[in-house]
């Protein structure tokens, strides 16, 4: 019974099957009449290279930056010799604010293209903002303009950057064409005139700084440096009235002071000088210029006492100048301080220093420390280099003084023939 039971099972399940099968064929032929069709998804096809580029490009116009930065990124990896692909993914960098990459990709691009005209522009401006690669900057627009001569913008970038330099020649070689000064703002022009004086072009950046003095007569650099040229040449009629116009702005600018009072000093208006050098050494008492300057100025106004403290403060910078040495011997020996000017005068003359000048003050200090005997032989040598009446009087004196009658009478006959 139960075999019976299984068979008939078996039998249904059979005539199940086969009814499905005939069911589902029936069902594909009346799709096929009917039009119906089954349904398979299908990749959309894939973008060309000039289609990626379009679409960066659209990005990047919309400041969609990083969308247009992954599309430019497929555009390079479908085409990785892509020189435009390459430049609009630099660019995009550049947008996003990341310079030091987007110079990593332009240097890629002229990799692709050595002369390419928009990667070589692009780096001469990125390498310009930064002091360490403008040397860089320097060599790359120097390289785009071999591309492109006549481009007059990348020609005031290159001026610039050779100001930054201190290659003034070089930048007034560039400011002067006719072509870059059509572009220059006010502060290329104040650049061109300081790189012409430091060029050597004197004449040239004089006659510019004047011009611009009267544009802007507020500008203290352009009327620093038109002193500045008066003062170099000993002008301190033109010099003098600048710098005091100046520190009417500014009244305890130290390097103003320490011209203006150099000026003074050197037109022998020694009182005048005094107030702008004490301002100049307050400022800077390390300042050995500054210290030498006031000491002058009180030893040119009379007071000798002043004179040799303030000497004395700075010497010790210039031992080993024998003409400011001696100089401040000679101070001594006027304020009749013997020793301290026997002292220098020697250092003077160890440090190689011997002239009439020097052998005389020195056998004055000596004389006047009472070492005649040590003076007589600096006072016979100024003799024979120049016999005049006072040095034949004062060796004759110190002569007898010392018992050598008979030289002392041989001294003044001497005196007496050449008088007659």
């Amino acid at each position: 019974m139960r075999v019976r039971q299984w068979i008939h099972l078996c039998l249904v399940v059979f005539v199940c099957v086969v009814a499905g099968s005939f069911l589902y064929g029936g069902y594909l032929k009346y799709s096929q009449r009917t039009g119906l069709q089954t349904v398979v998804p299908t990749a959309p096809p894939a973008q060309s290279l000039e289609q990626l580029i379009r679409t960066a490009d659209t990005n990047l116009e919309n400041k969609h930056i990083e969308q247009a930065l992954i599309t430019y990124r497929k555009a390079m990896s479908l085409a990785p010799d892509s020189v435009q692909a390459q430049l609009g993914l630099a660019l995009g960098e550049l947008k996003a604010g990341r310079e030091a990459v987007a110079a990593q990709e332009y240097e890629r691009a002229l990799r692709l293209d050595a002369r390419n005209p928009v990667a070589l522009q692009q780096l001469g401006r990125i390498y310009s903002h930064q002091r360490d690669t403008w040397g860089l900057s320097e060599a790359k627009f120097k390289e785009y303009l071999r591309v492109k001569p006549g481009d007059a913008e990348a020609q005031l970038q290159l001026a610039r950057v050779f100001v930054w330099q201190r290659k003034a020649k070089e930048a007034a070689e560039v400011y002067s064409l006719p072509a870059v000064s059509a572009l220059m703002t006010p502060q290329d022009f104040k650049e061109y005139a300081f790189a012409l004086v430091r060029a050597g072009r004197e004449k040239e950046g004089e006659a510019l700084l004047r011009k611009l003095t009267v544009q802007r007569p507020t500008d203290s650099e352009i009327q620093e440096q038109l002193a500045s040229i008066y003062a170099s040449r000993k002008d301190w009629d033109s010099a003098l009235p600048i710098y005091q116009s100046l520190l009417q702005r500014d009244p305890n600018n130290a390097r103003w002071n320490l011209t203006y009072g150099g000026g003074l000093l050197a037109s022998h208006r020694y009182a005048a000088a005094l107030g702008p050098l004490e301002k100049a050494v307050r400022a800077n008492p390390s300042n050995g210029e500054a210290g030498l300057a006031l000491a002058r100025a009180w030893k040119g106004s009379g007071n000798l006492k002043k004179s040799a403290q303030e000497f004395a403060r700075v010497v010790p910078q210039y031992d080993s100048d024998a003409v400011i040495v001696r100089e401040y011997a000679d101070l001594l020996l006027e304020k009749r301080d013997y020793r301290g000017a026997e002292k220098s005068y020697k250092d003077a003359m160890k440090l190689g220093l011997r002239d009439q000048k020097l052998i005389l003050g020195l056998a004055g200090a000596l004389q006047g420390t009472g070492k005649s005997r040590e003076a007589l032989p600096l006072l016979r040598e100024a003799f024979a280099a120049q016999p005049t009446d006072r040095l034949g009087l004062e060796l004759a004196k110190t002569l007898r003084k010392l018992g050598y009658s008979k030289e002392a009478l041989e001294v003044l006959a001497k005196v007496e023939a050449a008088q007659n």
